[in-house]
């Protein structure tokens, strides 16, 4: 966890090394005691997107194979 000021001061003056730290996990934002943000590597943010495309294809196809919500009302 790191403060929205500890975060900046990191940038300003280690970025190099709070880069490296970055890589290895992410990091939790705080601001007046409340977590606002994570802040994760590129690398792990894709990750997440490809979970997330492989999530909604999964749910597509089992939605498809269902059928529709909603019969037609054909009188």
């Amino acid at each position: 966890m790191i403060s929205i000021k500890s975060l900046v001061e990191e940038l300003q003056h280690r970025r190099p090394d709070f880069l490296k730290r970055l890589a290895k996990q992410p990091l939790v934002i705080e601001d007046d005691g409340h977590y606002v943000a994570v802040l994760l590597s590129y690398q792990e943010w894709q990750k997440i997107q490809r979970m997330q495309d492989e999530l909604w294809k999964a749910q597509t196809a089992e939605a498809a194979c269902e059928g529709p919500l909603i019969e037609d009302d054909k009188k």
